[in-house]
């Protein structure tokens, strides 16, 4: 959708003549997203995506346009329904393949990829689908190895040979979860060593001291993008699911290092 509006010659006149057009992927950085959906529910009182915030020369939000869901009561059963349904979506595919084709999303996202890595190792564990633990490792193994600093910190996204921006907060949370699943999955010893850096190095970057609490973004972003992280700390449990695994504020099973085993 995203293209399709950036893409039309009539919008772009449009924006280009009255704004200063900026544009955010969301998953690229969730962050700023947190910052102004928070915006968008404070002025219309829900929130959604794709959202258009429009701003004064000053930075200050005055419009919040999110693409509305709706909903009716059409009084069909569920047979007929699935029947109508189903001839709607044939006759939107044959409306649709004859228009350019959307571009792929093809990121690799580290907190994505720590779910998934997660999931996997349990599946094995449930299953034992050895598919399931080797693609597990795979995962893991790509991760630690191309989004990573020198100094081992954790980057965002990965796409096509370039790896970006630094970790957030459930980038490590996940990823961290992941790596602990798949050590109880494998027994291997490093898969809980890099967990336990990762865990250390996640509550160095994000950990309120003042309030308790985990920051959405590390310290090093929030000079240079100008954004209000106060907006965005984690409290446990409120952002994203990373809250589990501050491990300062740490239920029974966590131990010494902050981690869940």
């Amino acid at each position: 959708m995203a293209h399709e509006s950036f893409e039309d010659e009539d919008v772009a006149e449009l924006l280009n003549r009255n704004f200063i057009a900026i544009k955010l992927d969301r998953e690229e950085r969730p962050d700023v997203d947190m910052v102004y959906m928070a915006v968008c529910r404070r002025l219309t009182g829900s929130g959604g995506w794709p959202l258009s915030i429009f701003m004064t020369n000053e930075g200050n939000p005055y419009i919040a346009t999110p693409l509305a869901g709706f909903a009716s009561e059409i009084g069909l059963d569920s047979a007929k329904f699935e029947n109508l349904l189903n001839n709607a979506r044939s006759k939107l595919f044959d409306i649709r393949r004859k228009r350019i084709h959307p571009l792929k999303d093809d990121k690799i996202l580290t907190s994505w990829n720590g779910l998934m890595i997660a999931a996997l190792a349990k599946g094995y564990q449930a299953l034992g689908d050895q598919e399931y633990i080797r693609a597990a490792g795979k995962a893991a193994d790509f991760i630690l190895k191309n989004l990573r600093t020198k100094d081992g910190k954790l980057l965002h996204r990965y796409r096509h040979g370039d790896a970006a921006y630094s970790g957030f907060l459930d980038d490590y949370a996940f990823l961290v979860w992941g790596l602990i699943e798949l050590h109880e999955a494998t027994f291997e010893v490093s898969y809980l060593e890099e967990a336990i850096a990762l865990n250390r190095a996640m509550l160095d970057m994000f950990w309120d001291e003042q309030n308790g609490g985990l920051y959405f973004s590390g310290a090093e972003l929030s000079p240079q993008q100008g954004v209000v992280i106060s907006s965005c700390r984690a409290r446990c449990g409120q952002t994203r699911g990373a809250g589990p695994f501050c491990g300062k504020h740490a239920p029974k099973r966590w131990t010494s290092h902050g981690i869940c085993v």
